[in-house]
């Protein structure tokens, strides 16, 4: 046996991308050639199946294979979007909107200066003391004779 049909026999053998191609073509022509009742293709199908999951769910592509491709399949008495969300908002200026209300709101919690009526900022009121901290470095006398020790 040559080194060559040994390889071949290992599933080591180098594949041209010319056979690869040739390989593309003859699977996608016999996915177009399956075809469903309503005439729709096999190909078609699972092109459309992974656009949604792609685009949709790529976190869940696995979990949603089926259903996707049952709802698409049977589109004309099911609608894919009363079972998944199948449509993004892409409304920015809606979003902005929220989100600068949102920061206005928030703004007095975090000690920005606030305007007064005279057109002068007041300045922001000291926050209050969270509670006590002890010195540990200060009391481990204290903490040796309960038997805690600190090293050096």
């Amino acid at each position: 046996m040559s080194a060559n049909a040994s390889a071949a026999a290992r599933g080591n053998a180098k594949v041209t991308q010319k056979e690869l191609n040739e390989k593309f073509d003859s699977l996608k022509t016999i996915l177009r050639n399956i075809k469903s009742t309503k005439g729709v293709d096999l190909y078609t199908h699972l092109q459309e199946v992974f656009k949604k999951l792609i685009l949709h769910y790529p976190d869940q592509a696995l979990e949603k294979l089926e259903e996707v491709s049952y709802l698409l399949k049977h589109n004309d008495t099911l609608r894919i979007e009363d079972f998944l969300k199948v449509s993004d908002m892409r409304n920015y200026k809606d979003v902005c909107e929220q989100m600068t209300a949102y920061i206005a709101g928030m703004k007095e919690y975090f000690g920005q200066k606030k305007p007064t009526e005279d057109g002068e900022e007041e300045e922001p009121e000291a926050a209050a003391p969270v509670g006590f901290v002890p010195d540990l470095l200060d009391e481990a006398q204290v903490w040796q004779w309960a038997g805690i020790g600190f090293s050096q």
